[in-house]
């Protein structure tokens, strides 16, 4: 009976992406380097490219998102008992043909579910590998341009929503030069992202999906080309600094997006915002004085 590694997360897009997809890739690449294991990941579709080619076999896992919302590495309103349950019945879909070596998954119990050094930097691996298909859309809507990511993210009811995305759309589309130099690519999830109205950027939801590749995915994709990433404090511009791609960011946690995240030490250009009211013109500005 062949030997498997089993691994289920759910939460907040970062704290699966920065945190325990690493992990699980580290296993696959150093722990069990050489070694006839299969790895089985149970998560969200939209995340299977997290893992990748490093996963042999990705498995869906569905979510009301109206009844659960995720919350670090927790959904809200979903019991310890429901997610070890969920585990359980994991664990016994691959019972009878593997020999189950492990079953990795995030401590949730108590206020676990904050703690995101569960994992520890010297078992992380940021080596991410999104299927081949992501890189053969994203080649198809891309020339020879470096990228330049915006990242709009907007919540409804959100706080740390930033109002001004429009204003920096219309900035940055009356710089010819700008737009002759670099492709400009809109990178968030639908309802949680604030798109260009007059669509004179590339907006990585309107990019071809199929079966084989995924938002994320796509997104990685395009962090490979990109030289720079725009966006106050979020999910994007921090796997940007994953990906070693210089960021402009604004918000108020200085300290935890440029230190803190910052495992891989990119260039950061933070700009202190505790309001998240700062003048597009001062960001377009940045944006200039970066580029050039």
């Amino acid at each position: 009976m062949k030997d498997a590694i089993l691994a289920f997360c759910t939460g907040e897009l970062y704290w699966e992406f920065g945190r325990f997809a690493p992990h699980i890739i580290w296993k696959k690449l150093k722990q069990y380097k050489g070694k006839d294991v299969t790895f089985i990941v149970l998560t969200k579709p939209e995340n299977f490219d997290m893992y990748g080619n490093h996963a042999n076999i990705l498995v869906p896992f569905r979510v009301n998102n109206t009844l659960y919302k995720p919350n670090c590495f927790r959904l809200d309103n979903m019991t310890v008992d429901e997610y070890l349950s969920i585990i359980d019945v994991f664990k016994k879909q691959f019972n009878d043909r593997y020999n189950i070596l492990e079953v990795v998954y995030p401590n949730i119990v108590g206020k676990n579910y904050v703690n995101r050094k569960q994992y520890s930097e010297e078992q992380k691996n940021y080596s991410y590998s999104p299927r081949i298909s992501n890189a053969e859309i994203v080649n198809k809507y891309l020339d020879k341009k470096p990228v330049v990511i915006l990242a709009p993210r907007y919540r409804d009811g959100f706080k740390r929503n930033w109002s001004y995305w429009t204003e920096l759309y219309n900035l940055i589309s009356s710089n010819k030069t700008l737009i002759e130099k670099y492709n400009f690519v809109i990178c968030g999830k639908k309802s949680e992202y604030i798109s260009d109205e007059q669509n004179r950027f590339l907006d990585i939801n309107n990019f071809e999906q199929t079966q084989n590749t995924s938002l994320i995915g796509l997104t990685m994709e395009c962090m490979k080309k990109s030289i720079l990433t725009i966006g106050s404090q979020s999910a994007i511009p921090n796997i940007s600094l994953l990906f070693g791609v210089h960021a402009l960011e604004w918000g108020h946690q200085k300290h935890l997006h440029t230190v803190t995240y910052n495992i891989r030490k990119t260039k950061v250009t933070f700009l202190d915002d505790p309001k998240y009211t700062i003048s597009p013109n001062i960001v377009y500005n940045e944006i200039i004085k970066i580029l050039k």
